[in-house]
């Protein structure tokens, strides 16, 4: 499958109307061990094009594969839009 041409961080940022509003949406993104997914599921957040100020959190739920790294690889390319919640032990796991 061909993946979509992803648009710098300053690219998304020039189609809003108003770069300096609060967001106005927040995706919630939750994973754990989500390294053959995360990418895809990352990439199609990035290519919507909104006019409007949007953010991405990501919660990691203390994953043990290269998920962690994937997504801080996106948070570099996109440190005004990705934050990262990051656990360092399984919630789940916890009840």
């Amino acid at each position: 499958m061909c993946q979509p041409k992803l648009l710098s961080e300053k690219e998304i940022i020039e189609h809003w109307e108003n770069p300096d509003a609060p967001p106005k949406v927040s995706i919630v993104c939750i994973t754990f061990n989500h390294e053959d997914y995360i990418s895809n599921a990352l990439t199609g957040f990035l290519t919507q094009i909104t006019t409007f100020p949007f953010e991405i959190i990501i919660h990691d739920d203390a994953s043990t594969d290269k998920t962690q790294k994937i997504t801080q690889h996106f948070k570099n390319l996109y440190p005004a839009l990705i934050k990262i919640i990051r656990q360092t032990e399984n919630q789940k796991s916890q009840g």
